[in-house]
C-alpha cells in the first residue's frame, strides 16, 4: 500500500495528515520519526521523498538588532481554512495624512523554499472603506530576502492615503495579506548572484 492510496483516516492514525493536508511544516525530527515509523509497514518511497525534500515555510520575528519597534509582534496567520492570504498586522498605531505615504515595518520575516515568492496585497477593507493602497501596488518578498544582513528580512509595508482625510490605523490592526506563490524560471536561466542587502536591494 502506498500513502497515495491511503485515506485521511489512515493517514491520521499515522500522524502525517497534518503535514499532507495542512500548512504545518514538518521539522527534521518529525521527518525522521515518521520515516522510522513507516519504514517497515508501507511502500513509502514517495512519502519519504516528500518528507525529506519538503523545504521550510514559516514566519518568524526578526532578531532584536533589526526590530524597529519595542512592541508585541503577531505573526501572520490565516483567518480560516479557505483563506489564501496570511494577515499582517501593524505593530504600532499610525496617522496617515491625506495623499501621504508611510512605511511600516512588521518586524516579521518570511522563510520559504527557493522557488517561491510571497506576494503582499492590501486588505480589501482598507482599500474600499478607507481609500488606502500599497504604494507599490503589490509587494514582492523573495526567498533570499529572509536573513539578509541589512535587516534580517524585516518585511516593510508601504501605505498611501488616497483621500483628503487623515486615516488612523490602530496597533494590531490588519494591514495586508501575504500569499505564497510558486514561480517558474526559463530553461537557460543564469541567475547566480547572492543577495547581500535588504529592502529594495535586489534592484541594485
Amino acid at each position: 500500500m502506498s500513502y497515495e492510496s491511503m485515506n485521511k483516516n489512515e493517514l491520521a492514525e499515522l500522524g502525517i495528515n497534518r503535514f499532507l493536508f495542512s500548512d504545518i511544516v514538518p521539522t527534521k525530527e518529525d521527518k525522521d520519526e515518521l520515516i522510522n515509523q513507516l519504514k517497515d509497514k508501507y511502500n513509502k518511497d514517495k512519502l519519504v521523498d516528500f518528507l525529506e525534500n519538503n523545504n521550510e515555510r514559516y514566519f518568524a520575528v526578526v532578531d532584536n538588532e533589526h526590530r524597529e519597534y519595542d512592541t508585541e509582534v503577531h505573526k501572520p496567520y490565516r483567518a480560516d481554512v479557505g483563506s489564501a492570504g496570511y494577515d499582517f498586522r501593524t505593530p504600532v498605531s499610525i496617522n496617515l495624512k491625506p495623499n501621504d505615504s508611510i512605511l511600516i515595518w512588521t518586524d516579521i520575516k518570511a522563510v520559504m523554499p527557493d522557488n517561491e515568492v510571497l506576494k503582499v496585497y492590501i486588505r480589501s477593507s482598507l482599500a474600499t472603506k478607507l481609500g488606502l493602497t500599497l504604494t507599490n501596488n503589490v509587494g514582492i518578498i523573495d526567498s533570499t530576502y529572509a536573513n539578509n544582513p541589512d535587516n534580517d528580512g524585516n518585511i516593510g509595508i508601504s501605505l498611501t492615503n488616497n483621500t483628503n482625510k487623515t486615516v488612523r490605523i490602530s496597533a494590531n490592526e490588519r494591514l495586508a495579506q501575504g500569499i505564497f506563490v510558486n514561480y517558474k524560471t526559463i530553461d537557460n536561466d543564469t541567475a547566480n548572484g547572492d543577495r547581500i542587502g535588504g529592502f529594495g536591494s535586489s534592484g541594485k
